[in-house]
């Protein structure tokens, strides 16, 4: 991703702690509504980050993904918006899911085939 964003001079905010306790915390008992936790941190994250760093917008790669609840990240993405006064960037990029797919498998990029957090793994690898 940071050389994907560096070659096409994109500015992005990039979290490097996933902060895996507080995640379990979380969503343990309730892995079903685990994404509204997820989404909600994240996106609270970025909405802070990029308000202090003068952004015009916040936003997620997650919005590329078939697999992900669109809808709710969009809610989740307008009330921060609102509460932290900055513009939230929604758009459906599934469309482009197969083009994705072909221009990353031609820059020989590395394609993490579950979204990210631990009981997505565990569901993507039989665990």
């Amino acid at each position: 991703m940071r050389e994907f964003v560096d070659n096409e001079c994109i500015k992005y905010i990039e979290k490097d702690d996933y902060g895996l306790i507080d995640f379990i915390q979380k969503s343990a008992f309730r892995e079903e509504s685990r994404c509204l936790h997820c989404y909600h941190d994240r996106l609270s994250y970025a909405a802070i980050l990029a308000k202090k760093g003068g952004y015009d917008y916040f936003s997620t790669s997650l919005l590329y993904s078939k697999f992900q609840k669109h809808d709710l990240m969009r809610e989740i993405g307008l009330s921060l918006a609102e509460k932290h006064d900055i513009e939230f960037y929604y758009q459906d990029f599934r469309e482009l899911w197969k083009v994705g797919i072909e221009s990353s498998k031609e820059k020989n990029m590395y394609r993490q085939q579950y979204c990210g957090c631990i009981y997505s793994k565990m569901k993507r690898y039989g665990a």
